[in-house]
């Protein structure tokens, strides 16, 4: 039998409340770390960056969450996971004033701060969930902790737009700014239960969280399971495919096609309530299938299929179809996290799993912060916004052709161990 690290939920902390908690914060936070790509037309035309320039800014935001990945483990041990969201959304209300600035150094010192903020939303959500949530359940509890992201996003596209036209893009940043500081606000009546499990004598000082054993931890954890890095290219794969369309969505569609800003960010939340609709139906059927892998690899297959028609259709096609592809990318290339992540909390070790999730995580993120600085750059050389496009898609269908037999393997490994 496979260890299972679900336990009873704790009277002070039943899984559903777990479960609001994280959702939403995570929800707050990505309206603020998606706030600058919805806006990024106003923002670029007014300080003086070329429009593919939002691609570094949002590569930038994914540096500092793989930052804190990779030093921030025993923050949350010390802290407790609560608390560390409350942190990390203040650092995002922090990162979202450093932009208002309009300075160009400012912009990308805000944007690696919003990404600092961010970084904990993965690690201190999967700590308390693999305690508290009903192990037949795990992944869609999982997912719909995840769906945060992509709602975070639709808030994002939808109001912010609007806003920054009307009263101008620092006064949505703003906005963005109190709605994360609204939930700092409403998760402190019950953080204490939360993080009754924090480890008053984990040593967090500089010299602690440099230390080649914590720095190496979150690797060495991936080697813990032979599914654990596998299933982590798989998920930086997807990471691109998400990192290069939120990034560049908008900026593509008003530039490159003629959009408005509120088409666009039409376009935009439907790419986003894709991935909410496909974070829960999709885990929904991992659950009830006991094949999480098979859906990954057909999920990241539609996903680069889906891509490239959006590629192609993007300047050609009626709005209704573009935002048709745009809701099949959503739902098939950003959805992977909570599948993944109740994969890590079936497959690690109990005392290695917040290290493998940052793990998992850090190689994401930094896919996050690749991709899209490699996306600007391939629009800048070839003034090309289809290839950028159809490159990321392609990728995506050979990892999945190339991860299968394996991954297809390890599946067939623990079905047969859980039997």
């Amino acid at each position: 039998m496979s260890a299972s690290h679900a336990g009873p939920a704790s009277p002070r902390a039943p899984w559903v409340l777990v479960l609001a908690a994280t959702f939403g914060m995570q929800v707050a936070i990505m309206v603020a770390v998606q706030a600058v790509p919805v806006i990024a037309p106003l923002l670029t035309a007014e300080v003086g960056l070329a429009p593919e320039t939002i691609g570094y800014l949002a590569g930038t935001t994914n540096l500092g969450t793989a930052v804190y990945l990779l030093v921030g483990g025993p923050l949350i041990l010390r802290l407790g996971p609560v608390r560390m969201l409350q942190i990390g959304a203040a650092a995002a209300v922090c990162g979202s004033l450093l932009a208002t600035s309009g300075v160009v150094a400012l912009l990308f010192l805000g944007a690696l701060v919003l990404g600092l903020g961010y970084g904990p939303t993965i690690p201190a959500g999967s700590r308390i969930l693999a305690r508290a949530v009903p192990p037949e359940h795990r992944t869609l509890i999982f997912s719909v902790k995840q769906a945060g992201t992509p709602l975070g996003g639709i808030l994002a596209a939808t109001a912010l737009p609007p806003v920054a036209i009307l009263f101008g893009w620092r006064v949505a940043l703003l906005l963005a700014a109190l709605i994360v500081l609204g939930s700092i606000a409403a998760v402190q009546p019950i953080r204490a239960g939360l993080d009754s499990d924090r480890d008053g004598g984990r040593r967090i000082g500089l010299r602690a969280l440099l230390s080649p054993s914590n720095l190496a931890g979150p690797f060495t954890a991936l080697r813990s399971h032979s599914a654990l890095l596998p299933l982590s290219v798989l998920g930086a794969t997807f990471a691109a495919v998400q990192g290069c369309f939120t990034a560049f969505m908008v900026t593509l569609l008003t530039t490159a096609h003629g959009y408005t800003l509120p088409e666009a960010g039409i376009v935009f939340a439907c790419l986003q309530a894709g991935g909410f609709a496909g974070r829960v139906v999709l885990a929904w059927i991992a659950d009830r299938t006991r094949a999480p892998i098979v859906v990954l690899l057909l999920m990241l297959g539609t996903a680069g299929v889906a891509g490239a028609g959006f590629a192609v259709l993007a300047g050609a096609a009626a709005l209704p179809v573009v935002a048709l592809l745009s809701a099949v990318v959503g739902a098939t290339g950003t959805s992977c996290a909570g599948i993944i992540l109740a994969e890590f909390a079936r497959l690690a070790p109990a005392d290695r799993l917040a290290e493998a999730t940052a793990g998992f995580s850090l190689l994401a993120f930094l896919t996050f912060f690749v991709a899209p600085a490699v996306f600007a750059f391939v629009v800048r050389l070839s003034g090309d916004w289809m290839l950028a496009l159809l490159i990321v898609s392609a990728q995506a269908v050979v990892t999945a052709v190339l991860l299968a037999p394996r991954l297809l393997r390890e599946a067939r490994a623990a079905a047969s161990s859980d039997v």
